[in-house]
């Protein structure tokens, strides 16, 4: 089984309405979005190398991800709210060659930025900043593929009754193994989450909170669309202090 790394960034401390990041003058049509992929993309030639393809999450609005960096491609591919645009690099060092660590290489298109770096073995990729007009709170979470398994992007919320509270997003990253990803409860600060996955169903927590405080949320997996229940546990006094609905999509 390979190693799958992660990693989150807060971009900012400001914080917005889920609702508001959901919302999209201009969304894109149906006919104009496209496939999901079925196969791995990443190339057996960069695993365990920092070449290939790494693909990731957005929460501060709400999308993916998608980097490749091998064959004659080096580009980032970043869709939010419904509006999608390759980033190209501009620091590209010369002469690079997959197994050589990445440092702060800049992805642009126009005045949408990501800055992105790994390590050699490709087992850390890491986006330490992300600019994009109109959205200046934003959380990555990123992971590499390997030639063997599928990474797959999801986008979701979790809510109560009527409610919609926030945004949750992962990356399933291999049957077996590790599912990992953002979760946002308004207005509190994003946290991590990771658990596991065993085909169809998964199970998924985030650390616990300085008040001993932990969501946990299981679901099961039908095709692309996966859907469940949550609840929010406080350990220090043993007890369950609410509970709810989520569900969410695989977008990428």
């Amino acid at each position: 089984m390979k190693k799958r790394s992660f990693f989150v960034l807060a971009a900012s401390t400001v914080l917005f309405a889920y609702a508001c990041s959901k919302s999209n003058d201009n969304p894109p049509k149906e006919e104009e979005k496209k496939p999901l992929v079925t196969a791995p993309e990443a190339s057996v030639a960069h695993d365990g190398k920092s070449g290939g393809v790494y693909k990731g999450v957005i929460i501060g609005s709400t999308g993916t991800v998608k980097i490749i960096i091998q064959g004659d491609t080096v580009s980032a591919e970043v869709s939010i709210d419904g509006e999608t645009r390759v980033l190209k690099p501009w620091n590209m060092p010369t002469g690079w060659a997959s197994g050589q660590a990445l440092k702060d290489v800049i992805f642009k298109s126009e005045n949408w930025t990501l800055t992105f770096s790994v390590t050699a073995n490709g087992d850390r990729p890491y986006i330490s900043a992300v600019s994009i007009p109109g959205h200046t709170d934003v959380a990555v979470h990123i992971i590499k593929e390997e030639s063997d398994v599928l990474a797959k992007a999801f986008e979701g919320s979790f809510g109560k009754g009527d409610s919609v509270f926030g945004a949750m997003n992962f990356v399933l990253a291999a049957v077996e193994d590790t599912v990992f990803g953002i979760i946002q409860k308004q207005p509190a600060p994003k946290q991590s989450m990771y658990g596991d996955y065993d085909g169809s169903h998964l199970h998924f927590v985030t650390r616990f909170s300085k008040d001993s405080l932990r969501f946990s949320a299981e679901g099961t997996l039908n095709g692309d669309e996966v859907e469940g229940k949550w609840k929010g546990y406080d350990y220090r006094n043993s007890k369950i202090i609410d509970s709810g609905y989520w569900k969410a999509k695989r977008t990428l």
